[in-house]
């Protein structure tokens, strides 16, 4: 059986702290770190554990346009590497907008393929990248190279995108799945064992490792939050786990609504899907709670607030309450 190291490339514009990322995940000052930019002019590859596997890790020359012949070769290596890596880290500035140099490398990233890595997060005023609405269909990952944080969640992330770093063979195929098992049998195990509370697990140094341990699992798929009890996860399905359904529904509305008025079935539904993007992106960035945004775009006396006003003499506002209160029952009879 033909076992490799899954392959890893850090990439990203010069200066952004690649190789400071390569330093602390090997807990070695392996890489030259210095702030000008352009001092990484090769690749350093590395051999990195995990969870008793081993990884190779490349710091990548900073990928620009060059006219210095020295530094363009080490940027056509680090392209290499990047084409055939396994997994691609591209390294971000948490702390400033995307320049052009970040958007294009971001263009050239698979999102498949892709774990975009914020550095730089101990300067991020808002606790959140200015850049997150360009991320369609990445995954992201906070960290501080200065302040050495974030690196184990990295590692873990790493661990669970590259699985166990085997050839595509029959026999490695089969050992994949069976340690995907494994690691499944494991989470569950893990999270009857954590039933007890919040308070008694955080006293208990094994079922502390054990959640933080699932919470690793957990994350890769997307927000992981951690209910306190049972009553809360059955609070959180009638809200976040029948959530989409509910806004589909008012989606279903106002797409019938705008086909009434005028507009094709795929205008209508261009128009309501855009809209709610672009509610959803702003709530994102602006960082505050919906009521506040609700006033901002309601003008005295214009569209948005007649129809708002319409709704809440119809106590709409309470039906969906009424509804979301059934689900929670719902659920709570499913799970009893």
């Amino acid at each position: 059986m033909c076992i490799r190291d899954s392959s890893i490339a850090i990439i990203g514009r010069p200066n952004v702290g690649k190789s400071s990322l390569l330093n602390i995940m090997l807990q070695e000052s392996r890489a030259i770190v210095t702030t000008v930019p352009g001092t990484t002019r090769d690749t350093i590859e590395e051999s990195l554990q995990i969870e008793g596997l081993a990884y190779r890790l490349t710091d990548t020359a900073g990928i620009r346009e060059s006219d210095d012949p020295v530094e363009s070769e080490g940027i056509e290596r680090s392209r290499k590497v990047w084409q055939e890596a396994d997994l691609t880290l591209l390294l971000l500035d948490a702390s400033n907008a995307l320049n052009e140099e970040d958007q294009t490398l971001l263009k050239q990233c698979d999102p498949g393929k892709t774990l975009v890595v914020a550095n730089k997060m101990d300067l991020c005023p808002k606790k959140q990248p200015p850049w997150l609405e360009h991320l369609k269909g990445f995954e992201w990952q906070p960290i501080s190279a200065k302040m050495n944080t974030g690196s184990e969640d990295l590692k873990q992330n790493i661990h669970l995108h590259c699985g166990s770093g085997l050839e595509h063979q029959t026999e490695e195929v089969w050992l994949t799945n069976l340690r995907q098992q494994e690691t499944g049998e494991k989470a569950l195990a893990a999270l009857k064992r954590a039933k007890s509370t919040v308070a008694a697990i955080e006293s208990d140094p094994v079922a502390k490792k054990e959640l933080n341990w699932v919470k690793n699992i957990f994350s890769s798929c997307g927000t992981c939050l951690q209910a306190k009890d049972e009553d809360a996860i059955d609070a959180a399905t009638a809200i976040s786990g029948s959530g989409p359904g509910y806004l589909f529904y008012f989606a279903e509305q106002m797409t019938e609504s705008a086909k009434s008025l005028g507009f094709t079935e795929e205008e209508a539904q261009l128009l309501v899907q855009k809209t709610i993007l672009g509610a959803t992106l702003l709530w994102e960035s602006q960082q505050v709670s919906p009521e506040t945004l609700r006033k901002q775009v309601s003008s005295p006396g214009g569209t948005t607030l007649a129809a708002l006003n319409h709704f809440q003499s119809e106590n709409v506002g309470e039906s969906i309450k009424e509804g979301i209160q059934h689900a929670y029952l719902r659920s709570k009879e499913l799970t009893s």
